[in-house]
């Protein structure tokens, strides 16, 4: 008895080589920026806030963090609990 695979099916992961690996956030989103047509500083800035999120947050993905993080994080930053703003890490 064959099996054969009903047509209309998905590709097999083995021959197609699998899913395609996931970029890391921060190349999604300087491509979405750039998609966007946002300056380069502008790009910068928004990353800067990322990584400060992230490592706000120990290192957990943003993918996995919601409003109240959000919230915590931009209370944080507004208290000036040891968040630096953008102009506060480029001023010489």
């Amino acid at each position: 008895m064959s099996h054969s695979k009903p047509s209309g099916s998905q590709p097999d992961r083995k021959a197609s080589g699998g899913p395609a690996p996931v970029k890391p956030l921060s190349e999604r989103m300087r491509e979405a920026l750039r998609r966007g047509r946002y300056s380069h500083r502008t790009e910068e800035a928004y990353l800067m806030w990322c990584r400060q999120f992230v490592a706000f947050h120990g290192g957990v993905s943003p993918m996995r963090l919601g409003e109240v993080e959000i919230t915590a994080f931009l209370n944080a930053a507004t208290c000036g609990l040891g968040i630096a703003s953008p102009a506060d890490a480029t001023a010489p």
